[in-house]
């Protein structure tokens, strides 16, 4: 939703805004807060990937759930040379599995975009 949102609200940001969800009220929502695309999770479980790949061209993705199971599914749907990034924060104690091999062999990259990259962990990991 964070992702449609901003999309609408600074057009040519985002040229294109994937909503993955289960519930068409939600999808719905993101359509009128500016989701150039939804995908039905539940229709499209099968095929995710190849669906989202077919959307952006596997050029990147962002990610503002912060779900590893859409995490991992971003991943796995770039194109050589593409980026994903994470915008949702997981859990702490989550971790990702990826095949190294395809991921450094495509030139692929992932990585995190934080309160503006700020390391605010630093002042803020007291409430563990």
């Amino acid at each position: 939703m964070a992702a449609s949102y901003l999309a609408k609200q600074n057009p040519g940001v985002l040229d294109v805004s994937i909503a993955v969800d289960l519930r068409a009220e939600r999808l719905e929502l993101a359509q009128q807060l500016g989701a150039t695309h939804t995908i039905d999770g539940q229709e499209y479980k099968s095929n995710l990937v190849e669906k989202i790949r077919r959307i952006t061209g596997g050029v990147g993705a962002d990610d503002c759930s912060g779900a590893l199971s859409v995490i991992e599914d971003m991943i796995v749907a770039l194109a050589p040379c593409g980026r994903a990034v994470t915008v949702g924060a997981p859990p702490l104690t989550i971790k990702m599995s990826i095949e190294v091999f395809p991921f450094i062999n495509g030139c692929e990259s992932y990585r995190e975009s934080h309160q503006g990259d700020s390391v605010s962990g630093k002042a803020s990991y007291a409430w563990n």
